[in-house]
């Protein structure tokens, strides 16, 4: 009820703002009129003087250190459509409020873009007529005014794909585009005319590679496109038998050239379709031969397709015998194909390196293990994945590389409001949108991976189970792209439908273990990351789930956190599981789903018992563990009074004694409970230095190894559980209330750490847990 109210709240405050820019006081008024006027009769000299200043205003406000709220009306566009057959559309026939339906507006861009929460630009048709153009879910939130420019570059022309011609809160009319796949950049031009030559090819080759030394891929692309044209015009026109060698040589070096630009761009199938253009029309001898097959296999890599990768690279060094380059590229080809066959990480290594950064973090390999997609067998909860055999505790079960992830700016709160559903959206999750649309106007097989996700929450019992061949790496037939598909323009995006799907499967990285942009792991990250992981979308939640995942940069690991039977569902818990299960309904209520696991169903059960200590618990957890980052942060001496945490720490007095009122029960259910309120018997733990075992009454709680023993068998791979058995190796702080055996601690601390980081040599467990075993223990685990 809290978030639908400040949800509420924050709605208002976007009507508020979008009524005050509307409306303007004095000349804004003025303005406003004038440009609504200009905007009308498509006045391009008053529009271009207009969006001049609101670029520079634009650049002013961004200039400002302060936190600012950009909303964006997200208003529902079907999915794209391709462009042959469109019929052309000018701006004067353009009618305002309608969806011109298979219709397409051809122009060119006529003024430098710039980004607010939409890219705005000016398109000008043929005789000169201009309309503003805005367009969304192209560029992410932190884009620099540079990478907008970029993508929508002046003087490029543009094909608008059903345009759509609304009235904006200022008064002006404008094309507005939802959904970037209705967009063309660049559109194909016309093939060139007979007798082309070889200088014309040439030519428009080295303008390409100016443009792609100025990182203007889309405009390199362009030219180059224009030059293969142009070269194969000339093959087929000329008789001369030098201009048909010259244009041959330069279709194979700007095939490569362009497969290069692709890759700059992340179009990876598009890439690997200009290399192996550019290897069958080469000569043995070509100098460009060598740079195609590294750019092929760098394709090939980034598709997760090793196996190929690695034989393209063993054919390049038959060839070119002698290539360092090649044969480095084919070492690292290599460990990658280990680990996407055989599940072979050196993770550990990364983890033991105290001097590690972001940028040393390695690039591995997708690995799917013995799991695969099946339907749950409780309906509600849709497909689930699955163990295809027995695994041991700390087995991997798959790695995972996001498909898109951002990390949010803490200057600029960006929230995006749908005023159809009244939802908002904060902007990490819209640029997640962006990046997966993006991602999807390249790739087919990757818009039929994201199509299989559950997009709504009525809509996916009714989803069929997919293929395991469409996740797995080293997997070709019959999911690899076709040189049509990727020259059809018609396969269906469709912007509302992603937009369901980060609702219901993107998340955060805060409370897990985890090592991005800066932050060692297992620090907070404070919901800074929002990313979506393909196959790891199909795991269901649980809140005694069996298995674990740590995160190594955007790459997740999933280990079995016990050991799992043949046939039984893969969980895992989509928030903190460590807490009460009233706090744990309204986070399954915000995820869209209603938790059945076997400690909801029993600690519902218990509510009304439960009540008097579950219903202060959130109040008091805050309150310290405010008091004990104070204290960790130097402001408050070791020394010193803690009455927030003695506050907090008296609840598991009070949950002790309830136990005992509750009479017999099973001792698998009081672990439950007992993990559901760890961070309170925590809060007067050794690691806090408070050290308080019992109350004035003498109610003895429980040792720390026995907590800790009920906290792994709830929820293993918790941060929380980690950081409590690094605490259990340090003889000084092994129990509250008595001490526990050196060798029990370690065994006990040593389960927990395979949990969570999987199966790695002892000596490396031990390592970890020493690199934790000095650090002090944050309340609430993160």
């Amino acid at each position: 009820m809290e978030e639908e109210h400040n949800q509420r709240l924050v709605a208002e405050m976007i009507m508020k703002r979008l009524r005050m820019s509307a409306s303007g006081s004095g000349s804004h008024t003025s303005s406003n009129r004038t440009v609504s006027k200009a905007s009308e009769e498509f006045d391009k000299a008053t529009l271009v003087d207009a969006h001049n200043l609101m670029m520079r205003q634009a650049a002013e406000t961004q200039q400002m250190n302060l936190y600012r709220l950009q909303p964006a009306i997200v208003e529902a566009d079907e999915a794209s459509v391709g462009l042959a057959g469109l019929a052309s559309i000018r701006i004067e026939e353009l009618k305002l409020g309608v969806h011109h339906r298979g219709r397409v507006l051809y122009g060119t861009l006529c003024v430098d873009a710039f980004k607010v929460t939409g890219v705005i630009s000016l398109l000008e048709d043929d005789r000169g007529k201009a309309v503003r153009l805005l367009v969304y879910n192209a560029v992410v939130s932190s884009s620099s005014a540079q990478a907008v420019r970029r993508l929508f570059p002046k003087d490029r022309a543009v094909a608008v794909k059903e345009p759509y011609l609304k009235r904006c809160v200022d008064g002006s009319i404008a094309v507005r585009v939802d959904n970037p796949a209705n967009i063309v950049t660049a559109p194909a031009a016309p093939a060139p005319a007979a007798g082309t030559t070889h200088a014309g090819f040439d030519a428009l080759r080295a303008e390409g590679n100016k443009r792609f030394a100025s990182q203007d891929w889309l405009g390199a692309i362009e030219l180059y496109s224009k030059c293969i044209d142009a070269a194969t015009n000339s093959l087929h026109s000329s008789s001369s038998s030098s201009v048909k060698q010259d244009a041959s040589k330069a279709s194979v070096t700007t095939y490569s050239n362009r497969a290069e630009a692709w890759l700059r761009l992340h179009k990876f199938e598009k890439a690997l379709a200009d290399a192996n253009k550019a290897l069958e029309l080469g000569l043995d001898s070509a100098p460009s031969l060598l740079k195609s097959f590294h750019r092929k296999a760098r394709a090939l890599c980034s598709l997760q397709q090793h196996k190929q990768s690695c034989e393209c690279l063993e054919v390049a060094l038959q060839q070119f015998p002698g290539q360092e380059e090649i044969r480095d590229s084919l070492d690292k080809c290599r460990i990658h194909m280990r680990q996407s066959e055989y599940g072979e990480y050196q993770s550990v290594n990364f983890l033991l390196d105290d001097s590690n950064k972001p940028a040393s973090i390695p690039n591995y390999s997708d690995y799917v293990g013995a799991v695969e997609i099946r339907m749950a067998d409780q309906s509600m909860r849709g497909r689930g994945l699955f163990a295809t055999k027995d695994v041991q505790m700390g087995s991997l079960l798959l790695v995972s590389n996001a498909v898109a992830e951002t990390q949010a700016d803490r200057k600029t709160v960006y929230l995006h409001m749908d005023f159809t559903s009244r939802r908002i959206n904060t902007g990490a999750q819209e640029d997640i949108v962006t990046k997966l649309v993006d991602r999807a106007m390249g790739s087919p097989k990757f818009l039929k991976q994201l199509n299989t996700l559950k997009g709504s929450s009525s809509a996916s019992c009714s989803l069929e189970v997919p293929s395991m061949e469409l996740f797995k790496p080293n997997s070709v037939s019959p999911f690899l792209t076709t040189a049509e598909e990727l020259q059809d323009e018609s396969a269906q995006i469709d912007i509302v439908r992603i937009r369901e799907i980060v609702k219901y499967n993107a998340f955060g990285k805060s409370g897990t273990i985890s090592d991005s942009a800066g932050a060692k792991f297992g620090e907070e990250l404070a919901d800074r990351s929002c990313g979506l992981w393909m196959l790891p979308s199909f795991i269901n939640h649980s809140c005694i789930p069996n298995a674990s995942m740590i995160f190594l940069g955007s790459v997740m690991f999933v280990h079995a956190a016990h050991d799992i039977r043949a046939g039984e569902e893969v969980t895992l818990p989509y928030f903190d599981a460590l807490v009460p299960y009233k706090q744990r309904e309204t986070l399954c209520f915000n995820w869209g789903f209603f938790c059945l696991c076997r400690r909801c169903e029993f600690e519902r059960s218990l509510c009304t018992p439960l009540r008097p200590i579950a219903n202060p618990f959130s109040a008091l957890h805050k309150k310290a563990r405010k008091e004990f980052s104070a204290r960790f942060a130097g402001q408050l001496s070791n020394s010193s009074h803690s009455p927030e945490c003695a506050e907090f720490h008296k609840l598991a007095v009070k949950l002790e004694n309830t136990l005992r009122s509750l009479g017999n029960l099973a001792p698998t259910e009081k672990q439950w409970i007992q993990a559901s309120f760890a961070a309170a018997y925590l809060a007067g733990s050794k690691p806090f230095g408070l050290a308080m075992s019992s109350d004035s009454a003498g109610t003895r709680l429980p040792q720390l190894q026995t907590l800790l023993n009920s906290m792994h068998a709830t929820v293993p791979g918790h941060m929380m559980t980690f950081q409590v058995a690094a605490a259990l190796t340090q003889p000084a702080v092994r129990g509250i209330g008595s001490d526990c055996s050196s060798n029990l601690a370690q065994q006990l601390a040593l389960e927990v750490c395979t949990s969570t980081f999987g199966k790695h040599n002892p000596d490396a467990l031990r390592a970890l847990l020493q690199s934790y075993s000095n650090k002090k223990l944050h309340l609430g685990g993160y």
